[in-house]
């Protein structure tokens, strides 16, 4: 998903893309998917989920968050189907702060707060519109509830940053 207007609709553009798996396709770095594209791939093959944030559609995912699971990712949250609002997905390891956190799913748009976290709402990946002028959107800030929006990596990235799913 590339970058979007800080607005509720934003949110829940957002909400339904992770919520729905689509079949197998490429998706090239800049454009926006309309869901995650894992339908009809063996996903106890794959081993690892990446949940990345890169500042343009052209720059190497810089921020991210990952995990592993040794027996596969079949039935895994947002990878294999949307799990629900504010639900364990896993214990993940955050590229910025180096910390292993248990992060969940946002809550629903209408709070909103849309992806992943380390609660309901301190977003680190996705949507995290708040009325303070730190939640926008997350890029794997872990340590603090006021870094994990918008800080200076996407304010200074412009409008053409964007959210990835790599799994392997």
């Amino acid at each position: 998903m590339m970058a979007k207007p800080a607005t509720k609709a934003s949110a829940t553009e957002m909400y339904n893309i992770i919520q729905s798996n689509g079949p197998v396709q490429a998706v090239l770095s800049n454009t926006t998917s309309t869901a995650i594209s894992t339908q009809g791939l063996d996903l106890g093959a794959y081993h690892e989920v990446v949940y990345g944030w890169a500042k343009s559609s052209d720059d190497v995912v810089s921020h991210y968050g990952y995990y592993r699971d040794d027996l596969g990712l079949k039935g895994h949250c947002y990878i294999d189907g949307f799990c629900g609002d504010n639900t364990v997905v896993a214990t993940m390891t955050s590229s910025v702060t180096r910390e292993k956190k248990e992060i969940k799913t946002g809550n629903d748009p209408s709070y909103p707060h849309v992806g992943l976290g380390w609660t309901g709402q301190q977003i680190t990946w996705g949507y995290d519109l708040n009325t303070s002028p730190h939640g926008h959107w997350g890029n794997w800030y872990t340590s603090s509830c006021c870094l994990t929006g918008n800080t200076a990596d996407i304010r200074d990235a412009g409008s053409n940053w964007r959210y990835s799913i790599l799994i392997r």
